[in-house]
């Protein structure tokens, strides 16, 4: 009794066993049936085996044979899931299987998915698996072709070992390490890239591929692992990548086909013991430039060492629609490279990629180089009515000048900017003209007929934007500023054949300056003047006032050879007098203009001004003074110099005396 109860636990406990191998099998497109397991999300399946254990997997079980496909979906119970992977040795020793076609979503593949499927010829693998696991393909030995998806960035242990008809392999760039055995004794095999991104190859990858002939390794290896490539008797050429610094033991042993060898690296790679047994010491090694010593110290069983050229060089144009680049001179190892950039019509070489601006170039090669040249566009600037145009390069800055006549007055450039100079950063070809206007009128009041005329003011454009009367004009009558206008410079009133002058303190007339039938002058009374004002020229052609008046605030002066000042028939002598809130200054002339000057010259001495500086030239030795329009002290100069400067920090009215001349009236505009 007993025993029976212990047979029918062995069975029980083996039926359960049976039950848990797999969830539910669906016969596939192919007439297959495929067993699956329902995954954690409940949403996807992965492939599996029937048995109860790996090394059982197909105990009891019809093993696929043939063409198999592996659909993208599966339904059971109601229930559609996506097939997402294949476990660890799902088709194990599947030997009948001709071909594998998978149509899915599949991003895994088990370690031994495939192992021994001896019969298996061709396999179509989906983009979205990252890892060739161990021993995926091992034993596959009737597999002659097969491409590895481009996301696959490992391949691993002995994952195609025994491929034995696999005659090419085409290695993903993004592959990063070539496991141990990964393609031993795959002997079909005739030629092997290994792509930069790989950075170890591991011991016995490669060895006995009996007909591989060239190998290029890239140039991120570091190390090549031991018996990489042992036994590879049809090995004739090998190209080393520049970042190998160590060959492992019996690496390239028994390779007595390898006649040339090419190393990138700089510094020579060190070896393990028997690398090269059994290679041809007659072998040629192709070396970088400079490093003969290095390779034949380290690798002392050749002699036949050959330094060659082997840095990337390129030279091209940013922009061929603007120029072209030519390699004058191709760079070797004793030889400098020489490109010429050429620009096309309208445009100029700029620079080089690398800042570099001669042209042609000339340059020692020691690296991998790449360069570019870049070119500017050279514009054509044309000023009408105006200076200042030309050529220019693209990005320079462009000034020109608006230049009136004697008779007219600049009014703006046809784009509406009113700048002058106007500066122009060149970016393509430009016409600007500069527009013109006849000039703003005065009323010209004669003394002894009082009729009016016109006379033309003209307004100096040029950088300093000061104002100044035609010189071409001479009347001895009172002359003013048009009122409809407010300008930033003091009124000037020219009285008759004396040659006096006097002016508003106030910058804005409400009206015109009058002058009575007795050769009076006088403000409108509706200025902002407390009083009415009168004033008449006594035969010393002093000024005074007219004595039934009394003013508040005006002081005037004369222009006789002692300066003198009347207010209330008292005499001042010198200097500027000051009475409540205006101030006066000694004569200012107006006989002869200089442009930038509110004044003439007097004794060969002028004053001008430019931005903050006021200029004093032809007063060497002469005592300087600098007021403010209200007569306060500013500055006391005495210097030898051709030029003295003011300097003064804002707009505005300045009274410049030099000596004991008058003062004369600056204006600053910054």
């Amino acid at each position: 009794m007993n025993k029976k109860i212990f047979i029918l636990s062995i069975i029980m406990l083996t039926l359960i066993s049976s039950v848990t191998a797999y969830d539910f099998s669906v016969s596939s497109s192919s007439e297959h049936t495929i067993y699956y397991n329902i995954n954690t999300d409940g949403i996807t399946v992965t492939v599996t085996y029937p048995g109860t254990s790996e090394l059982t997997c197909w105990d009891g079980y019809t093993k696929p044979s043939g063409n198999l496909v592996i659909p993208y979906s599966v339904t059971y119970l109601g229930n559609t899931y996506i097939v997402s992977a294949i476990s660890d040795n799902a088709f194990y020793f599947c030997s009948d299987l001709t071909s594998i076609i998978i149509e899915g979503n599949i991003t895994s593949i088990g370690s031994h998915a495939f192992h021994g499927c001896s019969g298996l010829s061709t396999i179509t693998l989906p983009e979205g698996i990252t890892d060739m696991n161990s021993c995926i393909f091992y034993g596959c030995s009737s597999l002659n072709s097969i491409i590895i998806p481009n996301t696959v960035n490992t391949i691993e242990y002995a994952a195609f070992e025994g491929c034995s008809s696999l005659s090419a392999i085409n290695i993903p760039a993004g592959v990063t390490s070539i496991g141990s055995y990964a393609f031993k004794d795959c002997s079909s095999l005739t030629n092997v890239i290994i792509p930069d991104n790989v950075n170890q190859i591991g011991t016995w990858a490669f060895s006995y591929c009996s007909s591989l002939s060239h190998v290029t390794i890239g140039n991120s290896v570091t190390t090549i692992g031991i018996d990489a490539f042992r036994d590879c008797g049809g090995l004739n050429s090998i190209i080393i990548g520049r970042n190998v610094a160590s060959i492992g033991s019996s690496a390239f042993q028994s390779c007595n086909s390898l006649t040339n060898i090419t190393s990138h690296a700089m510094i020579a790679p060190t070896l393990g013991s028997s690398v090269f047994v059994s290679v041809p010491a007659s072998a040629t090694v192709l070396v970088p430039c400079g490093t003969i010593s290095s390779y034949s110290s380290t690798w002392t069983r050749f002699s036949n060492f050959v330094e060659q050229f082997d840095f990337d060089f390129s030279a091209s144009s940013a922009n061929v629609e603007m120029g072209s680049v030519n390699v004058d001179t191709e760079p070797t190892c004793q030889i400098p490279a020489v490109v010429s950039a050429i620009p096309n019509e309208g445009f100029n070489f700029g620079y080089w990629s690398d800042g570099n601006t001669d042209n042609p170039r000339t340059l020692i090669v020691t690296h991998d180089t790449t360069l570019i040249a870049y070119f500017i566009g050279s514009f054509n600037v044309v000023a009408n009515n105006a200076m200042g145009g030309g050529i220019y390069p693209q990005g320079s800055t462009a000034v020109i000048f608006a230049l009136p006549q004697v008779d007219l007055q600049f009014a703006g450039w046809d784009d509406g900017e009113t700048a002058n100079p106007r500066y122009i950063v060149v970016t393509s070809d430009t016409i600007l003209t500069a527009l013109f206007r006849t000039p703003d009128t005065v009323r010209v009041y004669d003394t002894t007929t009082i009729y009016d005329t016109v006379i033309n003011i003209v307004y100096d454009t040029t950088e300093y934007n000061h104002y100044y009367y035609d010189t071409t004009h001479v009347y001895d009558t009172l002359v003013v500023y048009d009122t409809t206008r407010v300008y930033d410079t003091i009124v000037y009133v020219n009285i008759d054949t004396l040659h006096h002058y006097y002016y508003d303190t106030m910058r804005v007339f409400d009206t015109l300056v009058y002058i009575d039938t007795v050769n009076h002058y006088f403000f409108d009374s509706t200025t902002v003047y407390d009083t009415v004002i009168y004033m008449h020229i006594d035969t010393l052609h002093h000024y005074q006032y007219d004595t039934t008046y009394i003013a508040d605030t005006l002081v005037f002066y004369d222009t006789t050879s002692v300066t003198r000042y009347v207010f209330d028939s008292t005499w001042v002598y010198d200097s500027v007098y000051i009475t409540d809130t205006v101030y006066f200054f000694d004569t200012v002339y107006i006989e002869v203009p200089v442009q930038g000057i509110d004044g003439v010259e007097m004794v060969d001495v002028k004053v001008y001004t430019y931005l903050n500086t006021i200029t004093v030239e032809g007063a060497q030795g002469m005592v300087l003074r600098l007021y403010d329009v209200n007569g306060r002290l500013l500055a006391t100069k005495i210097e030898n110099a051709a030029t003295i400067h003011f300097y003064v920090q804002s707009s505005g009215t300045y009274l410049v005396r030099v000596g004991d001349l008058p003062a004369r009236r600056v204006v600053v505009i910054m």
